[in-house]
């Protein structure tokens, strides 16, 4: 779905009052609307179609060095498109440019997918306040992002082209990286999540990337890449650590690495990289892999940690799901058994 992020106009609140009364049982009233759209410390945006269709909005106010969210919504038949999260980076880099040292806003306790896409955003919880909602009455969360801290986000289409270009060419050989037709195809579906860290100033300082299970709980690091000129700076731990803290707590994550193949000159880097899984918590499973003819090891976080079986079994699924049975009897070996030779090496776009 293409769009752009561009300032709300007077011309749009037809169609953002519509919105409104889809999302909100107490929605804002084509007054407050207009009264919204005119104050003088209120910005407002929308993600707008070519053809004027507003997917989108939000309003936030900024005073001195704070600013905040005073209403975001996104039209439900366009939702899990990304649509808030680019709208709240548009609130997040004007209040870079602005010059701002923190921004708030408030959810409801019991809009728990809002709230989890605020911590991934970077958001901390901050307080409550009681009875802020009405109809029905509930309390409100405050959740705060600091702009001196570390924060995750979910790349958009062109983010991820870039990354896929620049960093990821230059980290991982044909053989391990998937196209990136693939990764926007699996990103259609819903099951792929590329995120990236990000400083305070907003640049780049890493990218993780997770292929979910479709039952949610089991998660594939796909691929963790930190950019030439920032590793050796305690960063992969930094995201392999905020990851696990911005998935709810019974979540498995499980990751392959590439397994030593005993040439002592060749094995370096292969033993240093598993070296620092170990190190961050990483648990080498029972059970090797093979994909694609490259050899790898079997990692996971979990805690606590299912059975090994059960793993095993979500691990084939996720492949199984994504390939179907004749490609993955072609190229995918959960487990690669001992003894057991690795298939011909093959790229992934054959």
């Amino acid at each position: 779905m293409t769009y752009q992020i561009v300032p709300l106009a007077a011309i749009h609140l037809d169609q953002v009052e519509e919105i409104e009364k889809a999302c909100f049982d107490d929605p804002w009233s084509r007054r407050i609307l207009e009264e919204s759209l005119s104050a003088k410390d209120t910005t407002a945006l929308a993600a707008l179609t070519e053809d004027g269709v507003v997917l989108g909005y939000i309003f936030f106010t900024a005073i001195l060095d704070e600013g905040g969210v005073d209403n975001i919504a996104v039209l439900p038949a366009a939702r899990r498109q990304g649509i808030a999260s680019a709208l709240l980076e548009a609130f997040h880099s004007y209040g870079r440019t602005h010059g701002l040292t923190a921004l708030f806003l408030e959810v409801r306790p019991s809009n728990e997918g809002a709230a989890a896409l605020y911590r991934k955003l970077g958001y901390k919880e901050a307080g409550r306040r009681k009875n802020y909602y009405l109809n029905p009455k509930e309390d409100a969360i405050i959740m705060k992002l600091e702009f001196s801290a570390m924060y995750l986000k979910t790349m958009t289409p062109e983010e991820l082209r870039r990354a896929y270009e620049t960093d990821l060419k230059e980290a991982f050989p044909p053989a391990e990286l998937k196209p990136l037709r693939a990764m926007e195809a699996m990103r259609e579906k819903g099951i792929y999540d590329p995120l990236c860290l990000m400083d305070g100033a907003g640049e780049v300082q890493g990218y993780i990337l997770l292929w979910k299970h479709e039952d949610g709980r089991y998660i594939l690091v796909d691929y963790l890449c930190v950019p030439a000129g920032r590793r050796n700076s305690g960063t992969g731990g930094k995201l392999l650590r905020m990851v696990r803290d911005h998935y709810p707590k019974d979540t498995v994550f499980i990751g392959e690495s590439e397994a030593p193949s005993g040439d002592a000159e060749a094995d370096g880097l292969i033993l240093r990289r598993l070296g620092f899984y170990a190190r961050n918590g990483a648990v080498t499973l029972g059970y090797d892999n093979a994909l694609f003819g490259v050899h790898f090891k079997t990692i996971c976080w979990a805690d606590p940690m299912p059975d090994e079986a059960e793993i095993m079994r979500k691990h084939q699924e996720i492949y199984l799901r994504q390939f179907g049975r004749e490609k993955y009897d072609a190229y995918i070996q959960i487990p690669l058994h001992p003894g057991e030779k690795c298939r011909p090496v093959t790229d992934w776009t054959e």
